[in-house]
């Protein structure tokens, strides 16, 4: 009788584990699409930063006219591509760093090497936590008082749509960390079997 209440038991955690990785591995998917439209958000930034050059261009050198405002334009474009780009750059592995140790602990121990990427997403958590927090009071006064980048009588924009940028690619790229850094703790501490789970770095998108 003990034994058929201890099956029952093991059968019920396991299919408790299985909902949650159902439910992880639904939202992780959910939310690695939300990245890549941030992505292609940023992407289409930098074609509007191309067409806009391009016409300042031939208006300077054809008609001795300029386009008002591309200067502005291109500048507040590149702080918003960086930013919607950010969290899929984090997700597929592609953000600068130097891995050579990395590299040679996940070759020779793969649960050391887990551990040092976990401290590291754990660090972009903290980091990007803390630009959140600066980034958001500057959001709410230029959406609240109307603040705008330009020149007045000449070319001004608002500042709120950038500011709001920064504030998404922050909160969307602490996700990714967290993301990682979860999916390297339960391979850090996990002694006989590789993670397999449905929380991965996606390294090999495109």
């Amino acid at each position: 009788m003990m034994g058929d209440v201890s099956k029952v038991r093991v059968m019920h955690d396991v299919k408790a584990d299985g909902g949650k990785m159902v439910a992880a591995g639904a939202f992780s998917a959910a939310f690695g699409q939300f990245t890549r439209v941030l992505n292609a958000v940023g992407t289409s930034l930098i074609f509007l930063i191309m067409v806009f050059a391009m016409v300042d261009i031939t208006g300077r050198i054809l008609l001795n006219t300029p386009l008002a405002g591309v200067p502005e334009l291109v500048t507040m474009s590149i702080v918003g591509v960086v930013f919607l780009q950010l969290p899929h750059a984090v997700g597929c592995g592609r953000l600068v760093r130097s891995d050579m140790l990395i590299g040679i602990l996940n070759a020779g121990a793969p649960r050391t090497g887990a551990a040092f990427e976990a401290l590291f997403n754990f660090i972009g958590v903290a980091v990007f936590g803390a630009v959140l927090l600066g980034a958001v009071p500057h959001f709410l006064d230029a959406y609240r008082h109307g603040y705008e980048f330009g020149t007045p009588g000449v070319f001004v924009f608002p500042q709120w749509p950038l500011r709001l940028a920064i504030v998404i690619g922050c909160a969307a790229t602490i996700v990714q960390f967290a993301l990682l850094l979860s999916s390297k703790l339960r391979l850090a501490v996990s002694p006989t079997r590789r993670l397999a789970g449905p929380i991965t770095d996606r390294r090999n998108e495109s």
